[in-house]
């Protein structure tokens, strides 16, 4: 009788025991694909929160630039020449920078090339602005940026490039002026990504843009920042991944250190910023739900065994009495005994 209780407790709790790990299994893939599918969200979230910083500070300084381009083309044609410039546009320049805070604003003479600047060399100098040219042999006409304003008959944004004074990411913005069709200057200015800086320092995550280039020129890690840095080969496969898909479409990669970690980028103009996040942090908290779950299932199957086994052997007391009834009935049919058996008395509703 021992051993019916012992196989019929056994069959119950294999059943139980499968239909936990089962239905463990089944919450566990649940579990996982609803913890990838939050932290994608958020980390696509992250990535709108930078497009919409880059987009911000682009859009401020163009609106920026074409106020002031307004106010300079209102001068008549004789203040712009270039024997008079200096003297009429240099203060508008000066302030202009300073109302702004930008690392330099000049105007381009389009005859001469030479340029009224408002930077750190007239800051040197002890003078609001200064006229720069031949004599240091310069000519803005042969500078990119004075060729993008007359090539895009708009405003011209450069790629980001490091300031020589500062030794940090740098933009340029350009703008040709027209009176009456004719090209009287050409008005830019340099903005340090400072502003840009503390846009993406205030965001979530690890995000960083790269220019055309491949290069970061902002990022929440500022050790991304440092063209030594020491994932300059990692930002390589990210940048390189970002051009085989579309935005916000997810892909993956395995860094130097052989991590396989998730990463998500898009366009914002010229620039693509990118967010990304180890698998193994991702997984971690669905790692420590399924150990969770796996401890609570075993003692869940310990006490099974444990209860089932003497609910069983409660139920089959009645088979017990019946058994030793019978045995009894058997031994006195075939004189083994001369007591007659007893009546088997069996409290069941069964």
């Amino acid at each position: 009788m021992n051993s019916i209780k012992l196989k019929v407790s056994l069959i119950s709790n294999f059943i139980t025991i499968f239909s936990l790990i089962l239905l463990g299994v089944i919450t566990f893939i649940f579990v996982k694909n609803i913890v990838f599918s939050s932290v994608s969200t958020a980390e696509m979230n992250y990535l709108r929160g930078a497009s919409v910083s880059l987009t911000s500070f682009r859009s401020s300084n163009i609106d920026s630039l074409d106020r002031f381009s307004k106010k300079v083309s209102q001068l008549s044609i004789n203040r712009l020449q270039s024997d008079t410039m200096l003297d009429n546009v240099g203060p508008m320049v000066s302030v202009f920078r300073a109302a702004h805070g930008y690392l330099g604003a000049y105007i381009a003479d389009p005859h001469t090339g030479n340029i009224v600047v408002s930077n750190s060399d007239s800051d040197k100098e002890g003078s609001d602005y200064i006229l720069y040219g031949e004599k240091q042999n310069y000519d803005a006409r042969t500078r990119v940026w004075y060729k993008g304003a007359l090539k895009t008959q708009g405003i011209y944004v450069s790629e980001p490039y490091m300031d020589q004074a500062t030794g940090l990411p740098t933009f340029t913005y350009s703008m040709a002026i027209y009176k009456n069709g004719i090209l009287v200057g050409v008005l830019a200015f340099d903005v340090l990504t400072s502003k840009l800086q503390t846009m993406f320092d205030e965001l979530p995550g690890r995000i960083f843009s790269f220019d055309e280039n491949g290069t970061v020129f902002v990022s929440s890690d500022h050790k991304l920042l440092n063209p030594n840095n020491d994932e300059l080969q990692n930002l390589k496969m990210i940048f390189e991944g970002s051009r085989n898909h579309k935005d916000y479409e997810p892909f993956y990669y395995t860094n130097v250190a052989g991590d396989e970690r998730y990463v998500v980028c898009a366009k914002t103009g010229l620039n693509t910023s990118c967010v990304g996040e180890s698998l193994a942090v991702i997984n971690k908290p669905v790692v420590e739900i399924a150990w969770k779950q796996a401890t609570i299932v075993s003692i869940i199957i310990v006490l099974n065994v444990i209860i089932m086994y003497f609910i069983i052997s409660r139920m089959l007391t009645p088979l017990q009495f019946i058994q030793q009834g019978l045995l009894s009935f058997f031994k006195y049919l075939n004189y083994e005994t001369k007591q007659a058996p007893k009546s088997i008395e069996v409290k069941s509703n069964d």
